[in-house]
């Protein structure tokens, strides 16, 4: 069996050159959100929510199967491109049930049955977001892990309190609202 190591370390390094090519080609490699950011990101989820939920850039799945494990009445759904971490999520959303991964641009699908939408994009996918006002139905609620939508303002910020001053931001589509600001410790 001396192909067997070949083999295992030509399928890693086609694994590797994967993620590396999505990445160059999308502008940022699939980071998953830390686990109080994805808390934060949770308990800026409108308790009234009642229709679906998407992710954009779902990468690894953490935060669309964290939700759909406290809000399995919801709807959860996850964009990625990477076809690594689209497929892992796939797997794991399978066995623990309750959110559906696809592998598909989500700036060429319809978001406007979303009644929340997640993030943890890069600045130039947040500009395009921006800009694509009918993107998403007045009255959505974007929630941002680290990167602000331009020339938007938040109806909430939470600061993570950790190393980087992580900051998650909450914004409803088609309102401008005072910014609140929301400390979390520990």
């Amino acid at each position: 069996m001396p192909y067997l190591p070949i083999i295992a370390a030509a399928i890693c390094l086609l694994l590797v050159a994967s993620v590396v090519w999505t990445t160059l080609r999308v502008g940022i490699s699939p980071m998953p959100s830390s686990t109080r950011a994805i808390k934060a990101m949770i308990d800026l989820i409108p308790e009234d929510t009642s229709g679906p939920i998407i992710e954009l850039g779902s990468g690894w799945g953490t935060l669309s199967l964290a939700i759909a494990k406290r809000r399995s009445d919801l709807k959860i759904i996850g964009y990625e491109l990477s076809p690594i971490p689209w497929a892992w999520s796939r797997l794991v959303a399978r066995i623990k049930r309750g959110a559906t991964h696809l592998r598909r641009d989500f700036f060429t699908e319809d978001l406007s049955a979303a009644t929340v939408v997640l993030c943890y994009l890069y600045p130039g996918a947040m500009s395009r977001i921006s800009e694509s006002p009918d993107l998403f139905s007045p009255g959505c609620v974007i929630i941002s892990n680290t990167f602000r939508v331009p020339g938007w303002e938040p109806d909430a910020v939470i600061e993570l309190g950790d190393l980087y001053s992580t900051q998650v931001y909450r914004y409803v589509v088609g309102q401008a609202h005072r910014q609140s600001t929301i400390n979390q410790t520990g």
